[in-house]
C-alpha cells in the first residue's frame, strides 16, 4: 500500500488486519474498528459545542492562541487512535468550516501552519500507526492538499496511559476517540494507578466518591477505557478547559461500582450529554418501540457515547443530558447522521445519592426499596457461585466421559505439549503458555492428579444451568474458585441454597432468582459480565446460616407462627417470583442485591410458603408427579431444537414434545430453559432417562407459570403489594 491509496481500502486493510493476522492482540486490547458514522457524528459534536458553549464561531477550525502561552487554543488528541478515523473526520470537519466561511483558498497553506500543529494522536501498534498516517495524507489529497509529508502527521508509537508518552508542556483541549475495551487489561505501570487513585491536580479519585471508599468486594475500574477516561480528565485539568468525547462500553452509565468514577466527571465538567447506543448482547436489552437491537460494532458489549464540557473548575456537579437509540445498527447511524447530538440526548438527568447514575430512575421507589431487609443481613454467610476456569475439561454430562478426560489429563505418556494443543488453543496471556494463568500452572496440577490415588472417585453432581445437573472434577487441583464450605455442605446434600445476584440487566425481566442443592457453577443465570451469582445456603456443616433475630417482628406480627429456616426459603422464594415484587422494584434489583419484604397477615404468609415449597421442589426436580412419563431415546441434531406450531423438535420431523409459546419462552436468568437444556445437548443421543428429565424439565416450568398466577392472584386480592406486604421493621408499604 503506498500514500496514494484510497480511503476504503487503507480502512479495508486495517480491519482485515485487526480481525485475522492481529485478531489475539486485538481481543486482549480490545481494539474494535469505529464506523466512519459514528466518528463523524462525534466530531461534529465536539464542533457545535465549540461554537454554542464556548463562542468560538469556527469551532475545530478556530486557530486562536492562547494570551499566556501563545500556544493553540484548540488542539486535537486521539489517545488510541488506530487508523486515524477520527483524526480524519476531525481534517474533513475542519475543512468544511473553512469553505463554510468562504476560506478555501488559505486552506493549503493552513494544513501546514495551522491545522496540522494541532492535531495528535497516540497508537499502540506501529502498523496502526503507519495506516493513520496513509489515511490522513489520503483524505489531504482529497482537499487539494498533495504535499503533505508523513513527518508532518503527528501521530506517536507508544502506551497512552504511560507518563513517559506525555511532555510537560504540551496541552489538549479536545480529547476525542474510541478507547479499547479490554476489561484484563495489560499492566500500564503505576503512573495511571497513581491517577486512577487520586494523583494529579486536582486530585480525582476514582476509588472514592467525596472522600468515602466503594468498599467493594469486586470492581471493574481497571478496565482500559476507565484508563482512559481518567488520562482525558488528566489532560483536560492541565488544560484547564475542554471537551471530552468517547464512545465506550456503556458499563460505566449505571454499574455501581463505577460510582467514583461518575463522581469524579461530575464534578469534573460542566456539562454531560450521553447518547446510549445500547446493542448489548449480554444484557439482552430490549424496548418496546425496537424489540431487536442491534450493536453498531460486531461486538456483544453495548456501547454509548459521551460528550463532555469543562469550562473551569467550578463548585458545582455536572448538569446531565441523555438519549437513547434503539434498533437495527442501520437506524442508529443513521439518527446520528441525521440529527445533532444535542437533540437525541435531550432528556435532562437528575443524579442523586448513593450511586450518581447517569440514567433516570424513580426516586420514590428506592426510597421505599431501601426500607426493604437485604437479604445478605438475613444469612450468616454466603459465596459466590463456583469458577472452574476450565469448564471443558472438568464439567461434563457423563461421568464415564469426564473420568475418561482426567485419566488423559493425568497420563504421564502424554507429553505437556500434547495436552495443551488438545485442550487449550490458546493462552490467556503473553506471559504464560497455554492454559498457565499466574495462579494455575499446567504442569504443576498434573503432577498432583498423578500423586492422587482416590481420582476416580472426584467427580460430583453440579448444576451447571437451571435443571441442568452434571458431574465436575471436583478437586482444589483444577477449580480456581470452588467455595469450599458452602459447596461442601450443598454436595454433602445437607441443606439447600437460594441463588440471587446484584445487578441485574436492564431491558429484561428482573428473573434472575434460583434455587440449588448441588456444587453450583457461576454462569447458573447469567451469561454477561455484571457480576457473579451469590449462593445462600439455609444451614452449613448442619448448622443455620439464617438470622433468626432478624424476623422477631414478623413472628409477633404473625402471632408466633412457626417459621423453619426451610418455610422462609420456601416464603422469600415466592415473593421472588412474584410479579408485583419484580416489576414494582426492577430499577433497584439491576443495581443492589434482593431486598425483603414480608405479608402483613400469616394467612397470606401461610399461602405464599406453600407456593414457594412446590416451587423449590419443582426446580430441584424433585416432584416425582411430574417425573413418571418415560422418554424414547432422540438425537439432538444440528440446529435444533425448533419450536413450530406447539411443538418442540430435535430433528427434522422428530417431534419431542408439545408447548405453549410461554412455556417455550420461560427464562430463569438469561437462559430460555427448554431451549437451553435441549441446545446444550446438540450431538448427543438422549437416553431414554435424558428425555424423561426434559419432561420433568416441562412440568417444572409450567408448574412455575402457574403458580406464579396463583401468587399475583393472591397478593392482589390481600390489596395489592402495598397493602398486603410491610418493611423490614414491619411498617406498611401503603
Amino acid at each position: 500500500m503506498n500514500a496514494g491509496s484510497s480511503l476504503p481500502e487503507l480502512a479495508e486493510n486495517f480491519e482485515a488486519r485487526l480481525a485475522q493476522s492481529d485478531d489475539a492482540a486485538r481481543r486482549r486490547h480490545g481494539v474494535y474498528y469505529t464506523p466512519p458514522e459514528v466518528a463523524a457524528a462525534m466530531i461534529r459534536a465536539v464542533d457545535q459545542s465549540l461554537r454554542q458553549q464556548f463562542g468560538l464561531p469556527l469551532g475545530l477550525a478556530d486557530d486562536s492562541r492562547c494570551n499566556e502561552t501563545d500556544a493553540p487554543l484548540i488542539s486535537i488528541l486521539d489517545p488510541a487512535c488506530g487508523d486515524g478515523v477520527f483524526l480524519e473526520a476531525a481534517i474533513r470537519r475542519i475543512y468544511q468550516n473553512y469553505c463554510d466561511a468562504g476560506d478555501e483558498i488559505a486552506w493549503p497553506a493552513a494544513v501546514h501552519e495551522r491545522v496540522l500543529p494541532r492535531l495528535f494522536g497516540c497508537e499502540l501498534f506501529p502498523e496502526a500507526a503507519e495506516d493513520a498516517r496513509r489515511r490522513l495524507i489520503a483524505v489531504l489529497n482529497e482537499t487539494g492538499v498533495t504535499d503533505v509529508t508523513p513527518d508532518e502527521i503527528q501521530i506517536r508509537v507508544g502506551d497512552a496511559l504511560s507518563e513517559a508518552t506525555w511532555s510537560d508542556g504540551e496541552k489538549f483541549s479536545v480529547i476525542i476517540g474510541n478507547p479499547p475495551y479490554s476489561a484484563t487489561t495489560a499492566s500500564h505501570g503505576d503512573w495511571i494507578k497513581s491517577l486512577m487513585t487520586g494523583s494529579g491536580q486536582p486530585s480525582r479519585n476514582y476509588y472514592e466518591v467525596a472522600g468515602q471508599p466503594l468498599r467493594e468486594k469486586k470492581l471493574w475500574l481497571h478496565d482500559d477505557y476507565v484508563q482512559f477516561f481518567r488520562l482525558a480528565q488528566w489532560h483536560l485539568d492541565r488544560c484547564g478547559f475542554g471537551i471530552l468525547c468517547y464512545l465506550t462500553n456503556h458499563g460505566y452509565l449505571d454499574n455501581p461500582t463505577f460510582r467514583g468514577m461518575r463522581w469524579e466527571l461530575l464534578r469534573g465538567f460542566d456539562r454531560i450529554s450521553l447518547i446510549d447506543l445500547h446493542g448489548n448482547v449480554k444484557k439482552r436489552e430490549k424496548s418496546e418501540e425496537e424489540p431487536d437491537d442491534e450493536n453498531v460494532f460486531a461486538i456483544e458489549q453495548g456501547v454509548a457515547i459521551g460528550l463532555f464540557t469543562k469550562k473551569g473548575e467550578g463548585s458545582e456537579l455536572a448538569t446531565l443530558h441523555r438519549g437513547d437509540l434503539w434498533g437495527s445498527r442501520a437506524a442508529k447511524l443513521k439518527r446520528l447522521e441525521s440529527e445533532s447530538f444535542v437533540d437525541i440526548a435531550s432528556d435532562e438527568i437528575k443524579v442523586s445519592t448513593p450511586h450518581y447514575f447517569f440514567m433516570a430512575r424513580d426516586e420514590a421507589r428506592a426510597s421505599e426499596y431501601e426500607r426493604g431487609l437485604p437479604i445478605l443481613e438475613l444469612f450468616g454467610k454466603y459465596a459466590s457461585a463456583v469458577v472452574t476456569a476450565r469448564d471443558k475439561i472438568v464439567i461434563d454430562h457423563d461421568r464415564s466421559a469426564l473420568l475418561e478426560r482426567i485419566g488423559e489429563f493425568r497420563d504421564e505418556r502424554l507429553s505437556d505439549e500434547e495436552i495443551r494443543s488438545a485442550y487449550f488453543s490458546s493462552s490467556r496471556s503473553g506471559k504464560y503458555p497455554p492454559g498457565d494463568t499466574r495462579s494455575w500452572k499446567l504442569a504443576d496440577a498434573r503432577a498432583a492428579l498423578r500423586a492422587d490415588d482416590l481420582w476416580q472417585s472426584r467427580p460430583m453432581r453440579c448444576l451447571y444451568r437451571p435443571f441442568d445437573y452434571r458431574w465436575i472434577y471436583w478437586t482444589p487441583e483444577m477449580i480456581d474458585w470452588p467455595r469450599g464450605e458452602i459447596m461442601r455442605s450443598l454436595a454433602a446434600g445437607e441443606t439447600i441454597g437460594l441463588i440471587v445476584r446484584r445487578q441485574m440487566p436492564t431491558g429484561q425481566e428482573c428473573n434472575y432468582f434460583g434455587v440449588t442443592d448441588a456444587i453450583t457453577l457461576d454462569g447458573i443465570l447469567r451469561s454477561d459480565n455484571r457480576g457473579n451469582e451469590s449462593i445462600l445456603p439455609l444451614s452449613i456443616a448442619g448448622e443455620s446460616n439464617v438470622r433468626d433475630e432478624l424476623l422477631g417482628v414478623h413472628r409477633k406480627r404473625w402471632k408466633d407462627q412457626t417459621v423453619t429456616p426451610q418455610n422462609l426459603a420456601a416464603l422469600i422464594y415466592a415473593i421472588f417470583h412474584a410479579t408485583s415484587y419484580r416489576q414494582r422494584y426492577a430499577d433497584q434489583l439491576r443495581i443492589e442485591y434482593p431486598r425483603l419484604f414480608f405479608p402483613q397477615k400469616w394467612s397470606l404468609a401461610a399461602k405464599l410458603i406453600a407456593w414457594g415449597e412446590r416451587l423449590i421442589e419443582a426446580h430441584l426436580l424433585r416432584d416425582a408427579a411430574s417425573g413418571n412419563e418415560e422418554g424414547t431415546e432422540v438425537e439432538v441434531d444440528r440446529g435444533y431444537p425448533k419450536y413450530l406450531s406447539g411443538q418442540i423438535f430435535v430433528g427434522k420431523n422428530q417431534p419431542i414434545a408439545a408447548v405453549t409459546l410461554d412455556e417455550w419462552k420461560c427464562r430463569f436468568g438469561v437462559h430460555q430453559v427448554l431451549e437451553k437444556w435441549l441446545k446444550d445437548r446438540r450431538g448427543y443421543e438422549l437416553s431414554s432417562d435424558d428425555v424423561a428429565t426434559y419432561r420433568q424439565i416441562i412440568a417444572a416450568v409450567k408448574a412455575t407459570i402457574e403458580i406464579r398466577r396463583q401468587i399475583d392472584a393472591a397478593i392482589e386480592k390481600s390489596g395489592g403489594w402495598a397493602a398486603a406486604m410491610v418493611d423490614r421493621d414491619g411498617r406498611t408499604l401503603a
